[in-house]
């Protein structure tokens, strides 16, 4: 009985084990959401990702005029759809005081030739977050020389693929 005993347990435990790690595993995966570590980093994510997957009032931006505004009240997001946009977030728009996270959907590899600098803007002052969305594989390397913004605004990046 009592080597039956251990052999349950020890079945037990594996189980839990491969359980667990396997769990781990999914969820690790599933975002794909990376962080470029600064000092002012923390691990919390929750807000970040309130604001950048639930529905709050946007300025979309392309080709370096307002395509669209969705919602009313103080914008919390800026949706740039290319690169053409940058030019724009350097004016004086007392829309963007409130704005939070700046998202960048679908860069290319040929927009990393055109560097953002929102290191000196006072407009953004209220900016924790910008996301970028790439359809090739990004490093952080590649993020760093991209974008220049001040220490305690937190960069995320996602490298996709053109069919997600």
């Amino acid at each position: 009985m009592n080597i039956k005993s251990i052999l349950t347990f020890r079945t037990l435990i594996s189980a839990c084990f491969i359980l667990l790690f396997s769990i781990v595993q999914v969820n690790a995966q599933e975002k794909g959401i990376y962080e470029i570590e600064n000092d002012a980093a923390t691990n919390e994510r929750s807000h970040f990702y309130d604001l950048a997957f639930k529905l709050h009032p946007t300025i979309y931006l392309k080709n370096n005029t307002v395509k669209k505004i969705y919602g009313e009240g103080d914008m919390k997001k800026i949706t740039l759809e290319d690169s053409k946009s940058f030019d724009i977030l350097n004016n004086q728009d007392t829309r963007y005081k409130d704005v939070e996270i700046i998202t960048m959907k679908s860069i290319s590899e040929t927009d990393l030739n055109n560097h953002l600098d929102l290191s000196n803007t006072s407009v953004f002052g209220n900016l924790k977050y910008i996301y970028i969305r790439s359809n090739f594989t990004l490093t952080p390397e590649d993020i760093i020389s991209f974008i220049k913004v001040n220490p305690n605004v937190r960069i995320f990046y996602k490298s996709a693929n053109q069919s997600e």
